[in-house]
């Protein structure tokens, strides 16, 4: 290691002055250099250890109250509540009751078992806001009086 280090010499000619071949030499490098990292690394990672403090006290592992299953089952039931306070406020909001869709469940019910194959592709129920939409929209024999277009006329 001296040789090839410090003394800048080839390995040929390193491998020339110990009478071994070369690749024995550069063999017994590399093992040397191996050995050399590995202390090094071991008196790093003893300084590193010295430096954390030590545990010295016992851990003390005590059970819970409650069960996993019972504070999940908490939990779900607290977020539901949420959930339920939250529907009936967006549910109050009169801004948002033009959008409300009708029917009773029975409704509802007829609705969905028109098709027995699976899920309808449309579903249709009466609507009581329909009259009021109705009486606000104009007829389409005043819309079409009104869109008609006039003819451009050229200056």
């Amino acid at each position: 290691m001296l040789a090839l280090g410090l003394q800048h010499k080839s390995d040929d000619e390193t491998a020339s002055e110990l009478t071994l071949p070369a690749n024995q030499l550069l063999a017994l490098f590399n093992k040397g250099l191996r050995k050399i990292t590995q202390y090094f690394q071991t008196v790093q990672e003893k300084s590193a250890s010295e430096g954390l403090p030590m545990s010295t006290r016992s851990i003390l592992l005590e059970p819970t109250e409650q069960t996993l299953d019972e504070e999940l089952e908490e939990s779900a039931q607290q977020v539901s509540e949420e959930m339920e306070e939250e529907t009936k406020k967006l549910l109050a909001d009169p801004s948002l009751q033009q959008f409300a869709i009708g029917g009773s469940s029975k409704e509802w019910d007829d609705a969905l078992k028109k098709k027995k194959n699976g899920a309808p592709n449309a579903v249709s129920i009466k609507s009581a806001n329909q009259e009021k939409k109705r009486k606000h929209e104009p007829n389409n024999n005043q819309k079409s009086k009104n869109n008609k277009k006039k003819p451009f006329k050229k200056q």
